[in-house]
């Protein structure tokens, strides 16, 4: 029985560093799920609306939201728009925008005795750097600049200093529109080229 115990407390000890990583490494690999997934709709939706897709590096589901680089070109022959995806990192957590040009992410927790009573956990606020527009389009073209923002935190507010707003879907941040892919795929359809159109070719989801 002893040596059963030692047995097991060596496995538990050397398994343990992999065990912590899982946690710590999971809601990341979640975050990369949903964006594949969001992805590969989108691309297909794009597709049959006339649009093509263009990643504009490797790895677009991987990519940070503070990297300085957007990560998708969708166009067609009248209008394109770039893309920067965005994602909340705790789905229940407050994203908050200050208006220096930082933003952090707020969560409240349970603490205490009580069921009542709670703490909110704050996380260091980081620069959004200006994003380099590592792309081309046709000065022809009507370009707007796109902030994905998938998948969402539960609020999104911006501290103007003396009060809290909340952020509203369309609204500009950063340069750039804030919009879910709902509300993208449903601009792309509205903007559907009639059959017998140019059908585009797009990239697979990274």
């Amino acid at each position: 029985m002893t040596i059963l115990i030692i047995v097991l407390l060596i496995i538990a000890f050397f398994a343990s560093p992999f065990v912590v990583a899982g946690i710590l490494i999971f809601p990341f690999a979640a975050i990369i799920t949903q964006r594949q997934n969001m992805l590969k709709h989108l691309y297909k939706t794009a597709d049959l609306c006339g649009y093509s897709v263009r990643p504009l590096h490797k790895h677009v589901s991987f990519s940070r939201n503070l990297s300085d680089r957007y990560d998708l070109l969708i166009e067609n022959d009248e209008e394109a728009y770039v893309i920067k995806l965005w994602s909340a990192k705790k789905s229940d957590s407050t994203l908050v925008i200050n208006k220096n040009g930082t933003v952090y992410e707020s969560s409240v927790v349970p603490g205490g005795l009580s069921s009542n009573e709670h703490y909110v956990v704050t996380g260091k606020a980081k620069p959004v750097p200006v994003t380099r527009e590592n792309f081309r389009v046709k000065k022809v073209k009507r370009l707007e600049k796109v902030l994905l923002y998938y998948p969402e935190n539960a609020r999104v507010e911006i501290d103007l200093g003396n009060k809290r707003v909340p952020l509203i879907e369309g609204q500009k941040v950063f340069g750039k529109t804030v919009l879910t892919p709902k509300t993208f795929e449903a601009r792309l359809r509205s903007r559907r080229a009639p059959k017998g159109g140019i059908t585009a070719v797009t990239a697979n989801p990274q």
